[in-house]
């Protein structure tokens, strides 16, 4: 059994996935490759990061997971606000899409706090 709940390890692959799909409708729309690299990069790496905090040995090492992941949402969301500053894609559409990310970040950032409060 791993340090996180189910629940959030399902929020996050959902929002990872949403966020693979802009991704892909950016690729169709031949918006810059290396735009859609570093959002490919960034997204997936939220992910990857959370599910490796999930099987964290140590506080430090968890910490550390959660922290790059809280990181990589953030440039992942500087990218989809920039999908949508320049008319990639209607405001409507990726709103959703960054509160999402947004509440997961503030649930990255308080398991961080929590647990370095907790671990000192």
């Amino acid at each position: 059994m791993g340090r996180l709940r189910k629940e959030f390890l399902d929020r996050v692959d959902a929002v990872i996935d949403r966020l693979l799909d802009a991704a892909d409708a950016l690729a169709s729309q031949r918006i810059s490759s290396r735009i859609i690299e570093q959002v490919y990069a960034s997204t997936t790496s939220i992910g990857a990061n959370v599910w490796e905090a999930d099987a964290a040995m140590s506080r430090k090492d968890f910490c550390r997971s959660l922290s790059i992941s809280l990181k990589e949402a953030n440039e992942c969301r500087f990218w989809m606000r920039l999908a949508v500053r320049r008319a990639w894609f209607a405001a409507e559409r990726m709103s959703p899409v960054l509160r999402e990310v947004e509440e997961i970040q503030n649930v990255l950032s308080t398991m961080i706090r929590n647990t370095r409060k907790n671990g000192n």
